[in-house]
């Protein structure tokens, strides 16, 4: 198809033709026929990418080594890359497929619908209510998992004893689910059994009366009335195969939350005690931390031992105090407040007029600060044993700009989602296409940048070896090389100092098929 194009348009422009069209009145629609056809071909300008404002383009990508194809405004992009391909029809269907990590992403309207899968691991979700998965699990059994939240839950495995089906509220048993290993229920909430490791519940009438009982535990509440649980000595063993004692706990309350009183790792060197008559008085006891509360939340005193400092509220969170190495500063909400430690330091004035966080460890130092949280947002990371650093600027709805750690530039004019979610890829493809009224990438180490306006009316695409643009549906495009600019215009012949062919800008080509040869 393109080779056809190609041969149409040298032909048009060929000295028969051009002889012919001197003598009728259409000779200057056939010269620009002749040249929207060259165009078309790829030939334009010897660039090899035709480019036609928000109707079509296509060109080379500037972060990193690929193509991508934009047409119809922000409404399609198909984009071919080393490491990835992704095409959608922006905001209603858009894919990308990674390939050194074999992932794949789906997203149609947004969120409203999406499908993930990396490997043989695989997720469908409609919105928060419809959804299903599967793949191999991390006993490397191949479930499939269906949802209709929260209405119905089923499980499928190699291993009959991973299935499970549950309907809501009639009866079901879910495994790995709701935060436990195991929930059973039957008329929920008349009776529902949960399992978390060697803790089983038995709720009747949840959350009003329950049954405890586990490796050397047993308890029972009545809630909000009364509740006790205790827990004598046990073993549990960590992920490198170590055999560590918990101590035993003594726990109860009487008109939840007025009175509790909680005595945990008794006899081990983590061992404390709370208890508390809100709102008069709390109290917390430990080796390592003192906390004591009065009429909350008039009066509060910590005495941290573990991290070296002390802190007194009056009344709290209002008005703080912190003195110590572990923690140094105070608190005047909402007017002012600060505090610092070795690594970290905080800041804010006026609640969340302005607010900043300063971390240092070993090898980051990483400041950000915002004005209305994301109103305005900055941040800097720099990693202080490379030196490569990272900057993103977000001015909502304005503008986002990013600086990656490799030095690659990006600046997107208008941005009212990415500066609330600014790692969000599916917001990327989905959505920036609609609003991105302007777009400029940088590749400093490549030496390549690109600049584009309302959906490539205007476009600048710049390497080491040249410069080229255009404007207005490509009406008017120019292209600067070491030997100097060319230009074409109406989609007639190049013409200029910077003309592809290497000579005259009158004496086209005429070899069959690829682009002119300098």
């Amino acid at each position: 198809m393109v080779a056809a194009l190609t041969r149409l348009g040298r032909l048009l422009l060929s000295a028969p033709a051009i002889k012919i069209c001197t003598t009728r009145k259409n000779s200057l629609l056939l010269l620009l026929l002749s040249g929207f056809v060259t165009a078309l071909s790829g030939t334009a300008l010897g660039d090899g990418l035709p480019g036609f404002g928000p109707l079509y383009g296509r060109f080379e990508l500037t972060l990193e080594n690929g193509q991508r194809t934009e047409a119809a405004g922000p409404f399609y992009f198909d984009e071919t890359a080393e490491t990835h391909e992704e095409w959608g029809i922006p905001p209603f269907y858009t894919r990308r497929y990674d390939a050194p990590s074999d992932k794949l992403s789906l997203d149609i309207l947004w969120k409203l619908a999406s499908y993930d899968r990396m490997g043989p691991e695989y997720k469908f979700q409609l919105g928060q209510l419809i959804g299903f998965s599967g793949g191999r699990s991390v006993q490397e059994e191949n479930d499939r998992k269906f949802t209709l939240f929260p209405f119905y839950f089923q499980n499928r495995s190699a291993n009959p004893e991973r299935d499970y089906t549950a309907v809501m509220p009639f009866y079901g048993r879910l495994r790995g689910r709701l935060f436990r290993d195991e929930v059973k229920w039957v008329m929920f909430p008349l009776y529902v059994q949960t399992r978390k490791r060697d803790l089983v519940t038995d709720n009747f009438l949840l959350p009003f009366f329950h049954l405890r009982k586990g490796d050397n535990l047993k308890g029972w509440q009545l809630w909000p009335l009364v509740g006790q649980e205790s827990k004598g000595t046990t073993w549990v063993t960590n992920v490198v195969g170590e055999r560590l004692e918990i101590g035993p706990h003594e726990k109860s309350f009487y008109l939840w939350p007025v009175v509790m009183k909680n005595h945990t790792g008794i006899g081990r060197p983590e061992e404390m005690r709370m208890q508390t008559v809100l709102p008069f008085y709390f109290e917390q006891r430990s080796a390592a931390r003192d906390a004591t509360t009065v009429l909350w939340p008039f009066f509060s005193h910590v005495n941290d031992r573990d991290r070296g400092y002390r802190e007194w509220g009056l009344p709290y969170p209002f008005i703080m105090v912190s003195k110590g190495p572990g923690k140094n500063g105070g608190r005047f909400w909402p007017l002012y407040g600060q505090a610092r430690n070795d690594t970290l330091s905080t800041r804010f004035v006026l609640g969340p007029i302005y607010r900043s966080r300063h971390l240092r460890s070993e090898n980051l130092d990483r400041f950000r600060w915002s004005i209305f949280y994301f109103l305005f947002d900055s941040v800097d990371e720099l990693n202080t044993e490379t030196g490569k650093a990272y900057q993103r600027r977000n001015l909502l709805p304005l503008f986002t700009y990013t600086k990656e750690r490799n030095g690659n530039r990006s600046l997107q004019i208008l941005a009212p989602l990415e500066p609330a979610l600014p790692n969000s890829d599916s917001l990327r493809r989905s959505l920036s296409p609609l609003w991105a009224l302007w777009r400029s990438q940088e590749n400093p180490a490549e030496g390549r940048s690109s600049q584009s306006l309302l959906w490539n009316l205007y476009r600048r695409d710049v390497t080491p070896e040249r410069s080229r643009g255009g404007l207005l549906f490509g009406l008017i495009r120019w292209e600067t090389r070491a030997e100097g600019r060319s230009w074409r215009i109406l989609y007639l012949p190049a013409f200029g100092g910077g003309n592809p062919t290497g000579g005259d800008s009158r004496k086209p080509a005429l070899e069959d098929g690829g682009d002119s040869t300098p």
